[in-house]
């Protein structure tokens, strides 16, 4: 059985893209690995950032959320 603690940085990120901000929020709470993984990914900011002001994402935009 695979501990989730054990599983890849692009699969934590996986799962955390399907969960709701709040639950989000308490998973930073909870360890390390969850505080770092949700702090440092860009696309999970702006999910959290988006649901938090009640906004949806605009799957027509073109622009990227990183600037070159």
């Amino acid at each position: 059985m695979t501990r989730i603690l054990g599983l890849s940085t692009e699969v934590l990120i996986e799962i955390f893209s399907s969960v709701f901000f709040t639950d989000l929020l308490s998973c930073k709470r909870t360890c390390q690995t969850f505080f770092d993984v949700l702090s440092n990914t860009i696309e999970l900011n702006y999910q959290i950032e988006l649901q938090k002001s009640g906004m949806q994402n605009n799957p027509a935009c073109s622009l990227s959320l990183v600037t070159a």
